[in-house]
C-alpha cells in the first residue's frame, strides 16, 4: 500500500512543532517556499531568473555524488542526461520527504530527522517500456520516494523499509501505468500481472494499437527543479548522503568535535566547549561497498574490511584485491544464500584472502578476538597490530563490520542545570564504513554490547 498526497494536500495539512533541527526546519521551510510560491496551484511556474538556475559546473559535482547510490549494473545504461536529471529528482524527493515528515510528526521520518539518522541508502532510475528514464526511485533508511523524473512531481511514497539489495540483484525497474515491475538478467518479467513474459513481448505489445501508451508532452510540465538554488542542492545533498552530525544517539558522526558539542547541548547542558586531547590514526582509505570494482555481493562488509586491512600492510595491487575478493566469495566463510559473515570468522577469512595473493604464512592463532571490546582494548590493539575488525548490530550500522583505523579522545567542560561545572572525556573511534554516506571519515562512540573485535596480526 502506498500512501498518496497531492501536493496541495501537503501545503493545506501543513504544521510544525518546532520539534526538528534548525537545519531541517530551513529545509522544510525551502520546500515549502517551493511548493508555494514558485509552483501553486494554477499549474502555472513563475519564471526563474538566471541566478536561480543551477549551474552546469554546480550539477556536474552533484551527479557524481548521485553515482554512488546508484547500483552499477544500472549506472552504466544511463546517458549525462539521464544522471542530471536523477541527480535533479533525487533532490526534489529529499524536499519532498521534509513536507511529508512535517505533515505526519509521528512518521518514522521525522523521528528519524529528529535523531539524524534520516539517509538516503539507494537511488533507483526507473525506465517506461520505450526504455526511457521516467521516474527516479529514492530509498531512505526506511521507507522511499518516486518522482517524475522529468517534472519532479511526487507519484508515491511509503514508509515501509525496502530490501535494497532487490535492486542489485535484478536488471531494470520500470513503471507501466502505475505498475512497477523489474527483469532479471534474462529480460524476464519478475513480478506482477506480467510475471514470466520477456520484456521485449511487453514492449510489443505496449506500443501495438489501441495499447500505445499515450505520450505526456513533458516541455508543457512544470520542472519543479529547475529553480533549485545550488545552495539549496548542496545543503540537501550534504545532510542526507554524508552525515548529519546533529548530536544524538544513532548519528552517522562525520566531526566528532561538532558532534559532541552539539550532544552535549541537545542533552541540555550549557557553556559547552570541546577540544582534542588525543589522537591516533593510520592510513586506510575506504573502500565504498556499494560502488567497488568487483562482481558485488550483498552484505560482503567483512570482505571489504579484510581488503582494506590487508592493504594497509601490504598494499595490494588491484589484480590482487581481486583474487582476495573472488577467494572470500568462494570460501565456506561467506555464507549463502543470505551471504555475510560471522565476526569469529573474521581472522579466517583474512587467511583465505592471504593464501590467495601468496601471503600464505599468515595465521589465525596469534590474532586477537574479543567480544563486547571497551574502548582502551581497541586502542591497545591499534598500537600493536594496526588497523581491526569492529562488527556490531547496533545503531547506526546495524548488522554491519567496520574497520577501525583511528582513535580520538576530547575533553569537554561544560554546566548542567545546577549551574556546576563538569569535566569529561569522550571516546571515539575512526572508521571506514564503506558506505558512500560517510565515504570521507567515519567516527562512532564505542559501544559495549552486541559487538565483536578481531585484530590481526600480519605475519
Amino acid at each position: 500500500m502506498y500512501n498518496k498526497y497531492t501536493q496541495s494536500d501537503l501545503i493545506t495539512f501543513f504544521y510544525f512543532e518546532g520539534n526538528i533541527s534548525k537545519q531541517n526546519l530551513l529545509l522544510v521551510a525551502g520546500a515549502l517556499l517551493l511548493s508555494t510560491l514558485a509552483y501553486p496551484d494554477t499549474g502555472v511556474a513563475k519564471e526563474s531568473s538566471s541566478s536561480m538556475l543551477i549551474s552546469k559546473s554546480s550539477n556536474e559535482r552533484f551527479v557524481k555524488e548521485i553515482g554512488k547510490y546508484i547500483p552499477k549494473n544500472r549506472k552504466s545504461i544511463l546517458s549525462t542526461n539521464d544522471l542530471e536529471k536523477i541527480a535533479n529528482g533525487t533532490a526534489q524527493a529529499l524536499m519532498e520527504s521534509m513536507v511529508i515528515s512535517a505533515v505526519d510528526t509521528e512518521s518514522p521520518w521525522a523521528e528519524q530527522i529528529k535523531k539524524g539518522i534520516f539517509k538516503v541508502k539507494k537511488i533507483i532510475p526507473v525506465h517506461d517500456l520505450e526504455d526511457r528514464l521516467s521516474e527516479v526511485l529514492v530509498i531512505f533508511t526506511e521507507g522511499f520516494v518516486i518522482v517524475d523524473s522529468d517534472s519532479g512531481e511526487l507519484l508515491q511514497f511509503s514508509f515501509e523499509k525496502i530490501d535494497s539489495s532487490y535492486f542489485d540483484n535484478n536488471k531494470t525497474l520500470y513503471s507501466n501505468q502505475f505498475q512497477h515491475f523489474s527483469v532479471n538478467h534474462d529480460g524476464v518479467v519478475i513480478e506482477g500481472k506480467d510475471k514470466g513474459k520477456s520484456i521485449d513481448e511487453l514492449k510489443r505489445e505496449n506500443n501495438s494499437e489501441p495499447n500505445k501508451k499515450r505520450i505526456i508532452n513533458t516541455t508543457q510540465m512544470q520542472n519543479k527543479w529547475e529553480n533549485t538554488t545550488e545552495d539549496t542542492l548542496d545543503s540537501l545533498f550534504s545532510t542526507f548522503l554524508s552525515g548529519a552530525n546533529e548530536g544524538y544517539d544513532g548519528d552517522y558522526i562525520t566531526d566528532p568535535g561538532v558532534w559532541l558539542k552539539k550532544y552535549l547541548e541537545n542533552d541540555g547542558y550549557t557553556n559547552v566547549k570541546v577540544s582534542e586531547e588525543y589522537s591516533q590514526s593510520y592510513y586506510v582509505p575506504d573502500i565504498n561497498q556499494d560502488d567497488s570494482p568487483w562482481d558485488n555481493y550483498d552484505n560482503d562488509c567483512a570482505l571489504i574490511s579484510t581488503l582494506e586491512i590487508m592493504n594497509y600492510h601490504s598494499n595490494l595491487s588491484s589484480s590482487n584485491k581481486k583474487k582476495a575478493y573472488d577467494a572470500m566469495i568462494k570460501s565456506k566463510y561467506f555464507v549463502k544464500p543470505d551471504n555475510g559473515v560471522y565476526p569469529w570468522d573474521n581472522a579466517n577469512l583474512y587467511k583465505i584472502a592471504a593464501n590467495a595473493v601468496g601471503d600464505s604464512s599468515q595465521s589465525t592463532s596469534d590474532d586477537e578476538e574479543i567480544v563486547t571490546p571497551d574502548y582502551d582494548d581497541i586502542k591497545n590493539y591499534l598500537d600493536s597490530d594496526g588497523p581491526g575488525y569492529y562488527s556490531m548490530d547496533s545503531k547506526p550500522y546495524y548488522d554491519h563490520t567496520v574497520t577501525v583505523k583511528g582513535a580520538k579522545e576530547y575533553e569537554a567542560t561544560f554546566r548542567d542545570s545546577n549551574d556546576t561545572r563538569h569535566v569529561w572525556t569522550y571516546e571515539f573511534l575512526r572508521i571506514n564504513d564503506h558506505w558512500g554516506a560517510t565515504s570521507k571519515d567515519a567516527y562512532i562512540r564505542p559501544i559495549y554490547l552486541s559487538t565483536y573485535y578481531v585484530s590481526i596480526k600480519h605475519n
